[in-house]
């Protein structure tokens, strides 16, 4: 009685799976949801650890004529690089997320400037800034800024030449 059981429950276990594979294979492919660019508070979510978004703007920084570091991951105090032209000290605040950049990073780079007491701060990203950061950075002169600005940064800050 159990093997007829077994043989029963066997012969079951793979018409359902027939069944189920052959369902699948007529059914079409659900789209695959949208990728989440933004937490319930509104703010952009980061595309990478924004490590090499970091190293990126450094290296152009440098390349450009300033002497710059980076000042580490978590805890920087809103500011990832920290640059420095002809005795004129910039706090730079990078950003790699998914969508445009919002005023919390325009705060951050400003918390920044305030605490390692530099002339000016930017903020940059890859993906742009929404109105209200582009309000809030005009009003406390924070630079927004793409990667490819930083090349010719020291010329829109009209900064003196090197000595």
């Amino acid at each position: 009685v159990l093997h007829s059981f077994l043989m029963f429950s066997a012969k079951s276990f793979f018409k359902r799976a027939a069944f189920h594979a052959a369902r699948a294979a007529l059914t079409p492919e659900k789209p695959r949801r949208a990728r989440k660019t933004h937490n319930s508070m509104g703010d952009a979510l980061p595309r990478s650890d924004g490590v090499e978004l970091e190293i990126s703007c450094n290296d152009i920084l440098k390349r450009a004529g300033w002497k710059s570091r980076r000042t580490g991951g978590s805890g920087d105090r809103g500011c990832d690089i920290l640059a420095n032209y002809n005795g004129y000290t910039l706090c730079v605040q990078c950003k790699d997320t998914y969508a445009a950049v919002g005023s919390q990073g325009v705060q951050q780079a400003l918390a920044g400037q305030a605490y390692y007491k530099t002339n000016y701060a930017a903020v940059v990203s890859r993906t742009g800034f929404t109105e209200s950061a582009r309000e809030v950075a005009k009003m406390t002169r924070v630079e927004l800024l793409h990667p490819s600005d930083l090349s010719t940064l020291h010329l829109k800050l009209r900064l003196p030449k090197k000595r």
